[in-house]
């Protein structure tokens, strides 16, 4: 093994996704699941009591594995105003994907990472030297098939929905799924004719490069 990752959840699904695309590698797994924190953050915002709470298991998170991703994009203003080198919003590099392209088009399910996941847009924007170029859409209704436990209809309703868009707005450079769940609508999205990023793939690859940096590998 050259190391461990370790992975910060709000729903179980997440732990699936992980575990195929880590399948092949070296590295030593761990997960945990917080459901709990989303319906707070859905419901109360974050406040600054859930803040303290994700910041100290972040940090004994951090403490222990080589690489801690946390794929919640609500909570990921914590991990940003934590600042440690080894933690990192799944969302990160999916961003910096996205800023290679104008005319973005950021898909989220939940109205609670709208602002979190367009500031790191924009962040991701100002670092590659491009003008911040995107617009928004979120797709609410696809959530009831999240929480229902239906992947391939939650795909379809955003599939749906970025396509009623598209079909208005004819300059879109790419599709960015700000959210880790919503990879189930990559399959559905494949003959858009622009790319569609989601977060898993590239997050897991930019945890194996530091646990591998680390290693010394």
């Amino acid at each position: 093994m050259i190391g461990k990752i370790a992975f910060l959840h709000t729903a179980d699904v997440h732990v699936a996704t992980f575990d195929a695309l880590l399948a092949q590698s070296e590295v030593d797994i761990v997960h945990e699941v917080k459901a709990d924190w989303l319906n707070e953050v859905t419901t109360n915002g974050l406040t600054p009591e859930l803040m303290a709470v994700v910041s100290d298991h972040l940090r004994a998170a951090a403490a222990e594995a080589g690489a801690v991703v946390c794929t919640c994009s609500s909570l990921g203003p914590v991990v940003e105003q934590l600042g440690l080198a080894n933690v990192f919003r799944v969302d990160e590099p999916l961003m910096r994907a996205g800023a290679q392209h104008g005319a973005v088009l950021l898909v989220m399910c939940l109205e609670s990472t709208r602002l979190s996941s367009g500031r790191l847009l924009e962040r991701a924007f100002l670092e590659s030297g491009r003008p911040a170029d995107y617009r928004a859409l979120v797709c609410d209704e696809a959530w009831y098939y999240f929480e229902r436990g239906e992947p391939d209809e939650f795909g379809r309703s955003i599939a749906a929905s970025v396509r009623e868009d598209m079909a208005e707005y004819d300059q879109t450079g790419c599709v960015v799924l700000a959210q880790a769940s919503m990879a189930a609508a990559e399959v559905h999205l494949q003959d858009i004719g622009i790319p569609v990023y989601s977060s898993p793939a590239l997050a897991v690859e930019a945890a194996l490069k530091i646990v591998s940096e680390l290693s010394g590998r």
